[in-house]
């Protein structure tokens, strides 16, 4: 009676664990067939290869589809590192858009949060005090820092992003602060750093 209660309660176990799974293995399945196949259609086809996560009760799997780089064999997997260009600014003002979210207005993290609160007093824009006491975590996202196209750019050749804050002293805005929208990657740049700051994140 003891071992047959056992086996009933193992098959029943197995059971759950075979209805747990299945739908997980099926949806692995599914979405590996789904990017293999867009891999072959326009606008998709243009990229060599393409890397994916599929994360769902607790498991996550990764795979990849072609390969790394044009003109290289070397196949993508889910390890695989792509140039992402500016897609970069939309992940960072993702990860902002959630700080300011779980905060929920505590005043762990807002939008309108100084610069300097996460960067330090040592951070300075250009040669006026007023813009690098004020500049806020909006004004970066929202291109109206001052910065024109291209300014600051050049800093990412010769200096470590950790360097940034600093070095950007010796640049000073073209325009007024939240006189106009300007497209700067450097107010990106140090969005970027700026959400080190509550993460607690590395600059790699």
């Amino acid at each position: 009676m003891f071992l047959a209660s056992m086996s009933l309660a193992a098959a029943a176990t197995t059971a759950r664990v075979r209805e747990t799974v299945r739908p997980y293995t099926w949806a692995i399945a599914s979405a590996e067939a789904w990017v293999r196949a867009a891999h072959e259609r326009p606008p998709y086809s243009l990229a060599p290869g393409i890397s994916a996560v599929i994360s769902s009760a607790g498991s996550e799997h990764t795979f990849g589809v072609g390969v790394q780089e044009h003109g290289a064999s070397a196949p993508a997997d889910g390890d695989t590192l792509y140039e992402i260009g500016s897609l970069s600014k939309t992940m960072v003002a993702l990860a902002l858009a959630t700080l300011v979210t779980s905060s929920n207005g505590s005043g762990n993290f807002e939008w309108h949060d100084p610069v300097r609160r996460w960067l330090g007093d040592d951070f300075k824009l250009g040669s006026e005090g007023y813009v690098s006491s004020t500049l806020t975590v909006s004004d970066l996202l929202a291109h109206r820092s001052g910065l024109a196209e291209g300014q600051g750019d050049l800093l990412g050749y010769f200096f470590a992003t950790d360097d940034y804050p600093t070095r950007l002293a010796a640049v000073d805005p073209a325009h007024t602060l939240r006189s106009t929208c300007d497209y700067p990657n450097t107010g990106w740049s140090l969005a970027g750093q700026v959400l080190r700051g509550p993460t607690n994140a590395s600059s790699s």
